[in-house]
């Protein structure tokens, strides 16, 4: 058996209640592994390697989670491997002849577009306002065939839908902020994340009255892997995310053969399959999240992950976490692993300003410093004498100020720019002189 990944799992304490009652992280009761960074070589996502790219036609990107924060605190992610499997009669290796049953049956992800993080990913500017596609996922895994039959198929099972956080009515999840984390990581913040529901019999979520997508992806000997690859799945048509609506994606492996009580994962019968979920901060750190503010546009950071284990498959207990998926940070703790390796193929769809390079010979510069969280100045130029007027709006569109420059004369002029009268987020300037235009987008950070 090829033992490059091994996940940590844990009996989980059976005294939380949502919304009320602090989190009870349990302890641990296996070792934990680190998977090799080592990505096969057909992966198209390997760490480092920042995708998301930004294309001026069409606003695409494919973005990832772990990838993000990895950006942003300038430090590689630490992965992990967690062995799935529908249920816990099955026994899995972890650690050197260490055999426990297998512990995960399902495994969810949350994207949601409006955080402010997202913003430190070249070209990616979406808000609350922003609606958008999503065509394709990318899942990151490993897949060891051990079993001799190449005729045996096994399945990954992927659910995708979207719905507006909070919409209780949906029956989609409910949400916890019952603890108050005083690590400097959390900014001493009341911590919310979404707590969607748990179906037993179909160990999927339930989506209530909203329209779920499910796609069933075969495994084949071609798939198998030792390193970490992509799962790439398409979707078998567009699925539309509205403006301040968030994606849930689970997936499950069904086996391609019959087992029993007892039988093993990486022998002869049960092929082993694995998915990567990530530290984001380096070893031993806890989630960070974006504080909630109700006041302001920007609410809560809903990108998360999270899990479905035997306590809440096997309704052992009635209280605690049965129903539901477990936040990823909670289950894993103290070794707060935050997020899957799952990638999204995301294509905006919100009709507003573009940025243009075409003025007549007008001439408009980038903002400087941008993000800017106070003065920006922003130079153009005039080709001949004409009165000038620069407008700021929104990424809807709407106009938020007007500066009138007056007559300028032909030349090179500047305007430095007070930020800290409008709020965080994205914004476009646009210069308008003698009958041509030109646009450019800046950020705002506080």
């Amino acid at each position: 058996m090829k033992t490059i990944t091994i996940f940590i799992t844990m009996s989980f304490m059976a005294s939380v209640a949502f919304a009320q009652s602090p989190l009870q992280p349990a302890k641990d009761q296996r070792s934990v592994k680190k998977v090799p960074l080592v990505f096969n070589k057909k992966s198209k996502f390997a760490l480092g390697n920042k995708q998301g790219q930004h294309t001026a036609s069409t606003d695409e990107y494919w973005i990832n989670w772990g990838d993000t924060r990895d950006l942003i605190f300038g430090s590689t992610a630490v992965a992990y491997g967690s062995y799935l499997f529908p249920d816990s009669t099955v026994l899995a290796e972890y650690g050197s002849n260490t055999w426990a049953y297998v512990d995960i049956h399902s495994a969810m992800d949350v994207l949601d577009v409006k955080s402010d993080d997202w913003l430190a990913k070249p070209g990616f500017s979406w808000n609350q306002f922003s609606s958008y596609t999503v065509d394709s996922l990318a899942l990151w895994y490993v897949y060891n065939r051990t079993n001799p039959n190449a005729s045996v198929v096994d399945t990954v099972i992927v659910k995708t839908y979207a719905d507006y956080a909070g919409a209780t009515a949906s029956n989609l999840y409910n949400t916890w902020t019952g603890q108050t984390w005083t690590q400097t990581y959390f900014q001493t913040d009341t911590l919310a994340c979404l707590i969607p529901k748990y179906v037993f019999s179909t160990n999927s979520p339930n989506p209530g009255s909203v329209t779920m997508v499910t796609v069933k992806i075969p495994l084949t000997t071609q798939d198998s892997s030792a390193n970490i690859a992509d799962l790439v799945i398409k979707l078998p048509s567009i699925y539309n995310v509205g403006a301040n609506k968030i994606l849930f994606t689970s997936f499950t492996y069904k086996p391609g053969v019959a087992y029993s009580t007892g039988d093993s994962i990486g022998g002869k019968k049960l092929n082993d399959f694995r998915f990567i979920s990530l530290e984001e901060q380096g070893a031993d750190t806890y989630p960070y999240y974006q504080k909630c503010a109700p006041a302001k546009k920007y609410w809560c950071d809903w990108n998360e992950s999270s899990i479905v284990n035997n306590l809440t498959r096997y309704n052992v207990t009635n209280n605690s976490w049965n129903g539901y998926y477990i936040p990823l940070w909670a289950f894993t703790k103290p070794y707060g692993l935050e997020h899957h390796g799952m990638w999204y193929k995301v294509t905006s769809t919100t009709v507003g300003i573009k940025e243009n390079e075409a003025g007549a010979g007008l001439q408009l510069g980038q903002n400087l410093p941008n993000p800017s969280t106070g003065k920006t100045q922003i130079d153009y130029l005039v080709p001949q004498n004409t009165d000038v007027v620069l407008e700021i709006n929104d990424i809807t569109g709407k106009k938020i100020m007007s500066i009138n420059e007056g007559h300028k004369a032909a030349g090179t002029h500047s305007i430095l720019l007070n930020t800290r009268e409008l709020n965080r987020g994205v914004y476009f300037y646009t210069l308008k002189a003698g009958g041509a235009s030109l646009t450019r987008k800046m950020l705002v950070c506080e």
